[in-house]
């Protein structure tokens, strides 16, 4: 399946309550780290999840209701058209906030900016970065000051008794 036709709209995101009941029940678990892999079927997540279709089903709506699933339209190998899931965020942070406790989940996109922030802010010479799906690439260029420090770090190891 590799073909996207359509992005469906974006959904309301969950409250405290409803994300804490979606992660205390152990079949949308199963979906969800099913769909944090990649895009799946229903049919799949029916499988990897060992409950009924229609339990599937009901959990899929939910789940995208609450925003944390995206439904696209995909083709399979014989052209056929298929609806796929994928998660929309990499993890949960469960705190409590002024005597309440609060969910909030993180979009893939959010860590892999932060990653990318960080690394502009390192002196290399130049960061190319490119994501492919949740694969994210990364190429340094370090500045020649760099080099030699870690080069000089490098020989001084050798030269240090206990590599004699």
């Amino acid at each position: 399946m590799s073909s996207e036709i359509t992005d469906m709209p974006a959904r309301e995101e969950g409250t405290t309550e409803e994300l804490l009941d979606v992660l205390g029940d152990e079949h949308s678990r199963a979906i969800l780290a099913a769909a944090s892999e990649g895009p799946v079927s229903s049919k799949e997540l029916t499988r990897r999840s060992d409950a009924s279709p229609s339990t599937v089903y009901r959990r899929i709506n939910h789940l995208l209701d609450l925003g944390l699933l995206d439904e696209r339209v995909a083709f399979d190998g014989d052209s056929k058209q298929t609806k796929v899931y994928e998660a929309t965020f990499e993890h949960f942070d469960v705190s409590f906030d002024e005597g309440e406790c609060v969910v909030e989940p993180h979009e893939y996109g959010q860590v892999t900016s932060a990653v990318v922030a960080l690394l502009e802010k390192l002196p290399f010479d130049d960061v190319e970065t490119s994501l492919d799906g949740r694969e994210l690439t990364v190429k340094l260029s370090l500045t020649e000051e760099v080099v030699e420090d870690l080069t000089s770090r490098w020989l001084d190891g050798f030269t240090d008794s206990k590599f004699r």
